[in-house]
């Protein structure tokens, strides 16, 4: 089977779907029967290569590789230029877009073997999206069409396909949900040199990570993270948070920066940040939305207490071993840092109980429905 994948994604790795990106195409490679193909939309040589490099590198062996040199922005308006630029879904078997939409350059009248991953519809919550209003733009112009006349859908979770028929109107049949996994891909180290470097102490902080996107709630883990801090039961204990800026987080940003014992931290290197986890106190991702909740499951996995906002599809991953709370109820958030600073011997029996959910991820699960897909669909 003939099998393009699109990579664009890669470019903001190690976001969520970058991370969905790289791990599916590593496992598919294992796969003898696929002809894997790959690549991306950009206007730069130079990332083109990188990503390409990056690619080998992970799946060690060469992958046929698709340069598209057209710059990201030309995805906001229709051009005739693309008819000469235009990708052909229907050299492959089969083209999965993994990034929420189908690329500009691939023709509406070229999708019948295309399969697209939406991962959430956030960008439909206009009160909660402060994202690029070109961007909100296209989404809401393109993805309804593109995903009515796409083969088949992909998405993360039960609560995203609900979405995904409640805003696009797409029947239940064509939507597919395939969980994911973690980004870990190396050992847990057992020394590391990362608390030293940013004054931490273990379990003497909680640990957030995401990138600082509005539907994140950082405002409101701040703002709850500074009612514990100055109420009754404080342990002295430092917040960190990990996750790239994002357009708009201005405000965000200057709260984080003005919030006592809070600690920003742009990226880590994926061994020093899964030691964080390990030698947190706690794990908040209190978003509004998810369309799945990478970092969470990432928490569960490496036994650390969890709490989370309720109401998305991180319910689906927390279940009853995680904390969910409101994300709007700040003195909820605010109660679970201060139980979980206490530890009563009971939070163990909740922390093991996650730790087995966990086990039930993995990108060998993932990319194996992948495939069957696939197959179902050839010919």
């Amino acid at each position: 089977m003939k099998l393009f994948i699109d990579t664009s994604s890669l470019i903001s790795y190690p976001c969520g779907i970058g991370v969905y990106a790289l791990q599916l195409v590593k496992k598919l490679a294992e796969y003898p029967d696929l002809e894997l193909h790959s690549g991306l939309k950009c206007l730069s040589p130079k990332v083109h290569r990188n990503l390409r490099s990056m690619l080998n590198r992970t799946l060690e062996k060469d992958i046929k590789y698709r340069s598209i040199y057209l710059p990201g922005r030309l995805d906001f308006q229709r051009n005739p230029l693309f008819r000469f630029l235009s990708f052909r879904s229907s050299d492959y078997d089969i083209a999965h877009f993994v990034g929420n939409v189908v690329p500009a350059c691939v023709p509406y009248s070229d999708v019948s073997n295309v399969i697209l991953t939406i991962h959430d519809m956030f960008l439909w919550h206009s009160d909660i999206c402060r994202h690029e209003k070109n961007l909100i733009s296209y989404h809401r112009q393109n993805m309804p069409e593109q995903a009515e006349k796409c083969r088949k859908i992909i998405t993360v979770s039960e609560f995203s396909k609900r979405e995904i028929m409640k805003y696009l109107g797409i029947p239940s049949e064509k939507i597919h949900v395939i969980p994911i996994a973690t980004q870990w891909t190396q050992p847990l180290l057992e020394q590391c040199s990362v608390l030293a470097r940013y004054g931490l102490e273990e379990k003497k902080y909680f640990l957030s990570v995401s990138a600082l996107n509005s539907h994140k709630n950082f405002s409101g883990l701040c703002s709850a993270f500074s009612k514990y801090h100055d109420g009754k039961g404080y342990n002295g204990e430092k917040l960190v948070i990990i996750g790239g800026r994002r357009y708009g987080d201005e405000k965000i940003f200057e709260q984080m920066r003005k919030t006592p014992d809070v600690i920003y931290i742009p990226m880590l290197p994926e061994a020093e940040l899964r030691y964080l986890y390990t030698k947190a106190k706690g794990f908040f991702l209190v978003s509004f939305i998810e369309g799945f909740g990478i970092p969470l499951l990432e928490a569960m996995e490496c036994r650390i207490p969890a709490c989370y906002g309720k109401g998305n599809s991180m319910d689906e991953i927390g279940r009853n071993a995680a904390f969910g709370v409101d994300p709007y109820d700040i003195d909820g958030i605010a109660d679970n840092f201060r139980y979980f600073s206490e530890n009563p011997p009971e939070l163990q029996d909740r922390v093991e109980a996650a730790y087995k959910i966990s086990r039930e991820y993995s990108w060998e699960r993932t990319a194996g429905k992948h495939y069957a897909l696939y197959q179902s669909l050839r010919g």
